[in-house]
């Protein structure tokens, strides 16, 4: 498990569920 998680990780799902809630 990771302690943390890179900010570019987190951007990019972020993008992918606004796209995903934009299609839904």
């Amino acid at each position: 498990m990771a302690l943390f998680i890179p900010s570019e990780y987190l951007s990019e799902n972020i993008n992918g569920w606004e796209k995903n809630n934009e299609k839904n």
